[in-house]
């Protein structure tokens, strides 16, 4: 007797115990933060916490009376069928969707279903995120992107514009422009002006060395430049003579500036030859 009444007791506590379990959790899925739905194989809503009543505008009885066709535009009642047979197939799904409110307003949900299945029931429980803040900075990120996109090729399009104008400076400029590599002594680069004023094709002064284009009589001057400008980084004013291509001479005033490694090495020569030709003829 007495141990029956234990079993007895025991099994009472077991029952409460398990129906306040059962509060708790009916609780905590009344009062989600997300829309929660149970659904029927028909589609039918049979269930819907306090959240989705909040968000779709409708009454829990309103909602008990509708299908997902009802809720969601991207879910005809056509091919709910399709998609209970891949709940029952896979177990379960997470979709993006559309959820329509009672106004006709719509907003985007993030949707995570899962099947169940026993003796007496066929459902699926359907966990709902409004995802409208996540849609809304995805927006702003990818305007911000647009934004950048059209920034970059506006600013492309202006260097290219700058790219333009300074080569159509540097190559019309009034004064020969010419730049050394001083561990090679070879020429990088020179403009048009110097072309035209010598007389050499850009492939013939760029196999040059330093010296060569100068006239023999003032190779010497141009050495005594040149150890200037390794020693101090720069040549002012120095008045030399070109030989060009056809024998003729060009009396010219040298300038020349230094370009630096990051250990502070002079590593190239900007020079800048302008011709004083008449000038030193009207002497």
């Amino acid at each position: 007797m007495g141990a029956s009444m234990t079993t007895g007791i025991n099994s009472i506590a077991d029952e409460n115990l398990a129906q306040r379990w059962l509060r708790l959790t009916q609780f905590s899925v009344d009062h989600a933060a997300e829309a929660i739905f149970w659904v029927d194989r028909e589609g039918r809503l049979v269930y819907a916490n306090e959240e989705a009543v909040r968000s779709l505008g409708y009454s829990r009885d309103e909602l008990l009376s509708m299908t997902v066709a009802d809720l969601d535009p991207l879910e005809p009642s056509d091919n709910w069928p399709v998609t209970w047979d891949r709940l029952q197939r896979d177990g379960g799904l997470a979709v993006e969707s559309i959820h329509r409110r009672k106004d006709g307003s719509e907003f985007p949900v993030w949707v995570t279903a899962i099947y169940y299945a026993d003796d007496e029931t066929q459902v699926s429980f359907a966990c709902c995120r409004d995802i409208s803040e996540k849609k809304a900075a995805e927006r702003a990120l990818r305007r911000a992107n647009e934004e950048l996109e059209q920034r970059v090729l506006l600013r492309t399009a202006e260097l290219a514009a700058s790219e333009v104008r300074y080569q159509e400076l540097y190559h019309n400029a009034p004064d020969m422009f010419r730049s050394i590599d001083c561990r090679t002594g070879r020429v990088l680069q020179c403009n048009q002006t110097m072309l035209r004023a010598t007389g050499y094709t850009m492939e013939e002064l760029l196999s040059q060395q330093v010296t060569d284009i100068y006239h023999p009589d003032c190779r010497e001057e141009m050495q005594l430049a040149w150890d200037e400008f390794v020693r101090t980084g720069v040549v002012r004013s120095r008045e030399l003579v070109l030989l060009c291509k056809n024998g003729d001479t060009i009396d010219i005033s040298l300038s020349v500036s230094a370009g630096y490694d990051s250990q502070g090495k002079i590593i190239h020569g900007h020079g800048i030859l302008r011709d004083i030709t008449a000038y030193k003829r009207a002497e």
